[in-house]
């Protein structure tokens, strides 16, 4: 009595590194939520950037066998920033809609300019999120669990850590989302114009 089966053992210890590595992605995250250092200020071609992203993100999306769709403007003026924080804002936002995505769903990253905005939107397929958990979405360690979602893995971080590196780039998030329909999640920034 009281032995675990080989399977069952490794099943349990893959859980308990999964949540390790959580963990410690949480606390990076915080810490560097908490880090006063200052954002680089370096001229970014935007479409690069946005490049690198999808790039990043294509083996998860393939994983979950969905669709990405690119959907972006071209010669777009530059921006200024700090180009591997603008890199995990997006990964962040793309990551979220794959993961709140069902296999097998759409995701489109439209990419382009407004005015004297530069715009970055992820539209998903996904769960979408209840009205009554909308107001929180930004708030630190918040996590918009509903039925069907339990199982996927997070810290609750990601997005208030979206929120807070955006407006320190002199932008704003937002995102619109419809339980059982899907979630728009994007943000501006200023582009730089002659």
């Amino acid at each position: 009595a009281g032995v675990i089966p080989d399977g069952a053992f490794l099943e349990n210890m893959e859980k308990a590194i999964s949540r390790m590595e959580g963990l410690v992605a949480n606390l990076l995250d915080i810490q560097r939520a908490e880090s006063s250092s200052p954002l680089r200020r370096e001229l970014i071609d935007p479409l690069h950037l946005v490049e690198v992203v999808l790039d990043d993100m294509a083996p998860t999306a393939d994983h979950m066998n969905q669709t990405i769709v690119r959907d972006i403007q071209a010669n777009l003026n530059p921006i200024s920033g700090d180009f591997d924080r603008l890199r995990e804002v997006m990964n962040n936002l793309l990551e979220n809609a794959i993961k709140y995505t069902p296999p097998g769903g759409t995701i489109t990253v439209k990419v382009f300019s407004e005015g004297r905005r530069f715009a970055f939107h992820v539209v998903d397929t996904g769960y979408g999120i209840p009205e009554d958990k909308k107001a929180f979405i930004f708030t630190p360690h918040f996590r918009a669990l509903q039925s069907g979602t339990e199982h996927i893995p997070g810290t609750g971080v990601g997005l208030s850590l979206v929120k807070e590196m955006v407006e320190r780039h002199g932008g704003q998030v937002w995102f619109v989302s419809k339980e059982g329909e899907g979630s728009t999640f994007g943000f501006w920034l200023p582009l730089l114009t002659e």
